[in-house]
């Protein structure tokens, strides 16, 4: 009798199963596509295939600033104040010139500029400005960027942010 309910419970269990599996289904089927699933064929996947790629240099540029983001923090920490220039992390724009996808970067009052407008649009720009919790124990970092990418959730988009007008000159 035991062996009887035991597998009763089980082909109730499977049914239950099957009956959530085919409504999941039915929903995927009929459900409203992303904007960036709306195109079909070979043009779709190549806008889709564009975006995770602008995605990945993004990544880069990102990468790239988190290491400036340390010297900064370095900076800050031996001098009490924000740097002002890439000079007063004892670099140039030429110590840069290797980074693929960025155009320039300006620090200004601790916060670092990246023009990147070469690989995305004009004035494309990334900026960490940074700000201190805890009564000057710690250090967020704010990310913004004026370039919309839809795979990037680690940057606030904001539109009127610019590269400042301000060059630097390599020493």
């Amino acid at each position: 009798m035991k062996i009887i309910i035991q597998v009763l419970i089980v082909i109730l269990l499977l049914l239950l199963i099957t009956a959530l599996g085919l409504h999941l289904y039915k929903n995927i089927l009929h459900r409203e596509p992303a904007t960036s699933e709306k195109y079909n064929g070979i043009i779709g996947q190549t806008l889709n295939y564009s975006n995770f790629t602008k995605a990945a240099k993004f990544s880069s540029v990102i990468a790239t600033l988190n290491l400036l983001k340390q010297q900064v923090v370095v900076f800050q920490a031996q001098n009490g104040d924000w740097p002002e220039s890439l000079t007063d992390i004892d670099l140039s724009q030429d110590d840069l010139a290797g980074e693929k996808y960025i155009d320039s970067i300006l620090i200004q009052k601790g916060s670092i500029y990246a023009n990147i407008e070469s690989e995305f649009k004009k004035n494309a720009t990334v900026r960490f400005a940074p700000s201190e919790g805890m009564g000057g124990a710690t250090i967020k970092w704010l990310c913004e960027t004026n370039t919309e990418l839809r795979q990037v959730n680690y940057c606030s988009f904001n539109n009127e942010l610019r590269y400042p007008m301000k060059t630097e000159t390599a020493q």
